[in-house]
């Protein structure tokens, strides 16, 4: 069974919060920035909609 991305990413920066779901993340309150690292396609439509729920954003851009 492959690893949890997210839980991954979660646990090699130290974030004490993380998920898989986009709409949880911008609903709750006690979140005031995210760190976008999916795949690049979906980079622009998840940026948007987290600033429009009011969230300062860090997109991350790997390069290979």
């Amino acid at each position: 069974m492959r690893p949890d991305p997210a839980a991954e990413a979660c646990g090699k920066v130290g974030f004490a919060y993380c998920s898989n779901s986009e709409e949880e993340l911008l609903q709750d309150a006690n979140i005031d920035a995210v760190l976008i690292a999916t795949r690049h396609n979906l980079h622009a439509s998840q940026a948007l909609a987290a600033m429009s729920a009011g969230k300062a954003v860090f997109c991350e851009k790997r390069c290979a």
